[in-house]
């Protein structure tokens, strides 16, 4: 919410998932904040009810670039 990166995800194959996983036909890993205290994978603590911001930044084998980005919150219970 205040411009700080909290989760960051590079991958290598077509299907893309946030929190890993995926590889060969697996699903994506999910991330549940309740396991984990409340944080990001970073440790960053969940703002509940926080708005932050998702950019992806795509490459093909070509060469092009593309970026996208959204705005999503997240509310806890």
């Amino acid at each position: 919410p205040n411009g700080d990166l909290v989760h960051t995800q590079t991958e290598r194959n077509s299907l893309f998932c946030a929190f890993g996983g995926g590889d060969n036909g697996q699903d994506c890993n999910h991330w549940v904040f309740s396991e984990h205290n409340n944080q990001w994978p970073n440790g960053t603590p969940l703002e509940n009810g926080g708005t932050y911001r998702l950019v992806a930044t795509f490459t093909s084998t070509r060469g092009q670039i593309s970026t996208q980005e959204l705005t999503f919150t997240i509310t806890v219970p």
